[in-house]
């Protein structure tokens, strides 16, 4: 009990937070353009892309660290473009993935050299307003509703 008071204080002082809402911000609009077409808008998973937030997501990635995940997405995806992604773009990435498992936002940028434990940031848990905002269809500057499209075969 006094080690997750202890942790929430870090929490609530910003000492554990990973990332901004600015890096985050970004870090959704590039997983919408190059990740939710496997991994789902609203980052459960379909088929063989495995949800990014969640139970299952801090199962697997909970002990992990934040440089990992960063390195794992920088040499693995996406499918069509392995190794495209520069790291600021990946960290962007991971900064979304995070603030949708219920980490809070900082100060500080995301960087490879974070290294902070993924289960001591985030508990799998999506904020409602971020789950509303994930599932309302996407539209563009006209107002126009756009859909998905996923190439055949990925």
């Amino acid at each position: 009990m006094i080690r997750r008071l202890a942790l929430l204080s870090l929490v609530g002082a910003g000492i554990l937070c990973a990332y901004t809402p600015a890096q985050s911000n970004t870090g959704r609009l590039i997983y919408s353009s190059n990740c939710a077409s496997c991994h789902m808008r609203d980052l459960i998973g379909r088929n063989e892309a495995p949800p990014l937030t969640g139970a299952n997501f801090i199962r697997t990635w909970g002990a992990r660290s934040t440089t990992e995940l960063l390195e794992y997405i920088r040499t693995s995806m996406p499918p069509g473009n392995v190794g495209g992604l520069p790291p600021e773009t990946c960290a962007g990435l991971v900064a979304f993935i995070l603030e949708a498992n219920g980490a809070a936002p900082g100060n500080e940028l995301l960087t490879s050299a974070s290294n902070l434990r993924i289960g001591s940031l985030a508990g799998g848990k999506m904020p409602s307003a971020l789950r509303e905002s994930l599932s309302r269809t996407a539209t563009d500057e006209a107002g126009l509703s756009q859909t998905l499209v996923r190439p055949k075969g990925l």
